[in-house]
């Protein structure tokens, strides 16, 4: 049987007028196709336009930087000193999402596992030292007004599975958590001067004995204002009725509240802080750890090999955009709390 010719009777001259009325006609566009008598005919209609594999092979983006990571894992590549460049300058961004993270964890461990892998001593320690920063994130001054005291401190937050539990009890051999809390966090803005406010509401639920410091069934309240960049940070405890005070003051915007169960350990092992968190709408669990960068990188890497980090780095929750509430939170604080006590079992 013969097949009809096959005509692309497609026009393009339509696309002019639609992107006018967009008001992006003037915008510079990325066309995927391997075409170039297509790229012709759109360029003859007036529009800037470049082909998406000339557009790839010439710039790193966030969406195709995995694929330069790719070819340096698999010792496939050679860039120029302009294209490393840009490399450094994506990976510094500060926008890596999470897939963008499991690539570059993946070429940190060729770096510090492999000792053939082909790459420049100087390119080695760059790309170290991004993944560092990005782990770890920027030290923060913490200000504790009821003690006086002051700690600077870096934070690392991610996703863990259900397997994190039983990984931290038997690589440290005993519950490290000495307390589970019901956490209410409401957030406020200062109209005048932008400044970000935070009140936490903390029911504590179960403790693992009696050397731990809080009561079971306390409730406390603490108060943390933000500075500007966020680099500075206040904290102090007050009493729980000061939280209306915020509501009924003209001065502060209320923004969000965030509903939380939190595993606490704090002074247990070495010199940092972990909380693992429950939180409605996100799958698993977070832990932020707080410490200095070596000690963080020293635990992170330790659980990396013990394959319950699901995600190296997550955005922290103070930065949500909404609430976040549970649908049924008497049924996650039980959930919770029946961790915690097979946690305390022998």
């Amino acid at each position: 049987m013969q097949s009809d010719e096959f005509k692309d009777i497609r026009k393009y001259s339509i696309v002019p007028s639609i992107l006018k009325t967009l008001g992006l006609e003037k915008n510079k566009f990325i066309l995927i196709t391997d075409s170039q008598k297509k790229l012709n005919e759109i360029e003859c209609l007036g529009l800037k336009v470049e082909k998406y594999d000339d557009y790839i092979a010439t710039h790193v983006t966030l969406e195709n930087i995995n694929e330069y990571l790719m070819k340096i894992i698999d010792s496939n590549y050679n860039y120029s000193n302009e294209v490393w460049e840009d490399i450094f300058e994506v990976l510094q961004s500060g926008e890596l999402s999470e897939a963008n993270l499991d690539v570059l964890n993946k070429l940190v461990r060729e770096i510090t596992d492999n000792k053939e892998f082909a790459l420049a001593d100087d390119k080695k320690r760059e790309i170290l030292a991004i993944f560092n920063d990005i782990i770890c994130g920027k030290e923060k001054k913490y200000i504790y007004s009821d003690t006086g005291k002051t700690k600077v401190r870096n934070k690392y937050s991610c996703r863990v599975s259900a397997k994190i539990f039983g990984t931290l009890k038997r690589l440290y051999g005993k519950n490290i958590f000495d307390r589970i809390a019901a956490e209410e966090l409401y957030f406020f803005k200062n109209k005048q001067n932008g400044m970000k406010l935070k009140i936490r509401n903390s029911e504590i639920l179960a403790i693992r004995d009696n050397k731990t410091s809080y009561l079971n069934g306390q409730i406390y309240s603490q108060q943390t204002i933000f500075s500007e960049d966020n680099e500075r940070i206040v904290e102090n405890e007050l009493a729980g009725s000061r939280l209306r005070t915020y509501f009924e003051n003209d001065a502060y915007e209320y923004v969000k509240k965030l509903q939380m169960v939190t595993f606490i350990s704090e002074g247990q092992i070495g010199n940092i802080d972990i909380y693992i968190k429950r939180l409605p709408k996100v799958e698993n669990r977070i832990m932020d750890i707080y410490g200095s960068k070596e000690d963080i990188r020293e635990f992170v890497d330790e659980l990396d090999d013990e394959n319950v980090i699901s995600s190296l780095k997550v955005e922290d929750e103070d930065n949500a955009k909404s609430n976040m509430i549970f649908s049924d939170y008497q049924v996650a604080k039980d959930e919770e709390v029946h961790m915690f006590g097979i946690l305390n079992n022998d």
